[in-house]
C-alpha cells in the first residue's frame, strides 16, 4: 500500500502522431474522405486521463455512442468504467470503443506502460476532414488533465497487488478521508517529520508561493 499526497498539476505529455491514407476510398474527395489514425498518449495516470477525455468529449460533442469492439472471439461490448474523484465519489466514464457524434469513424481508449507507469492514451480511426477535431479533442483532453487533475491536492493510496500476490493490471486509486487527521496528533522522529513538513505540507499548504 502505497499514500501519496499531491497538490501541483500533474506533468502532462501528449505525443501526437498521424498516419495519413491509410485506406484510400475508390470515390469521393480523395482528399478529405481517405482515413487516418490519429494517436494521442499522454504522461497521465490512465484514470486521470480517462476522465479528461470525458470531460473534453461532453464539452465538444455533447456526448459519446458507445460501440462494440471486434476482436478474435467475436465483438466485445462496451463499457462504463467508476472511478474514484473524491473521497464516496465516483464518476463513471466509457471505455472501449466510441463514435462522436458528426464525426466518421471511431476513437478507442487505451493505456500502456512508460518507465513503470501504467498511462493513458486513445486513438482515433476517422476521415481525414475531422482530422482538426480530432485535435482539437486531444488538446482540450491536455489541458483538463494538466488543469483539473483529479488527484491534484488529495491524498489517496493504491493496491497493486491482489490477497494472493497477483498483481493488479489495472489499479485504481483510492481517496481518503482526513477530515479528522490532526497535525498534532502524527508522530514521527524529528528527521521524519522535518522531511514531511519540507515535501509534503508545504507545497500544499503553501502551493502558490512553491509555485511562483
Amino acid at each position: 500500500m502505497v499514500e501519496i499526497a499531491l497538490d501541483a498539476s500533474v506533468p502532462v505529455i501528449f505525443m501526437s502522431h498521424i498516419d495519413t491514407e491509410v485506406s484510400p476510398l475508390l470515390i469521393g474527395n480523395p482528399s478529405k474522405l481517405r482515413d487516418i489514425r490519429y494517436s494521442d498518449t499522454a504522461d497521465a495516470f490512465v484514470w486521470d486521463g480517462a476522465l479528461a477525455l470525458n470531460k473534453a468529449m461532453t464539452q465538444l460533442f455533447g456526448y459519446a455512442h458507445r460501440e462494440r469492439t471486434k476482436g478474435f472471439f467475436g465483438s466485445t461490448p462496451p463499457r462504463m468504467i467508476s472511478i474514484e474523484t473524491g473521497y464516496n465519489e465516483t464518476e463513471s466514464v466509457p471505455w472501449g470503443s466510441f463514435s462522436l457524434p458528426g464525426i466518421d469513424g471511431k476513437l478507442v481508449t487505451g493505456y500502456e506502460e512508460k518507465d513503470g507507469i501504467i498511462i493513458f492514451n486513445f486513438t482515433a480511426e476517422v476521415k481525414k476532414k475531422h482530422s482538426a477535431q480530432i485535435r482539437e479533442l486531444g488538446d482540450l483532453t491536455r489541458k483538463f488533465v494538466r488543469e483539473e487533475s483529479v488527484y491534484r491536492g488529495k491524498a489517496f493510496s493504491i493496491r497493486w497487488y491482489e490477497d494472493n500476490g497477483d498483481l493488479i493490471s489495472l489499479p485504481q486509486p483510492k481517496l481518503l478521508n482526513l477530515t479528522d487527521v490532526k497535525e498534532s496528533e502524527i508522530i514521527f522522529s524529528k528527521e521524519v517529520e522535518r522531511d514531511i513538513t519540507t515535501s509534503l505540507f508545504t507545497p500544499i499548504e503553501k502551493s502558490q508561493a512553491c509555485r511562483d
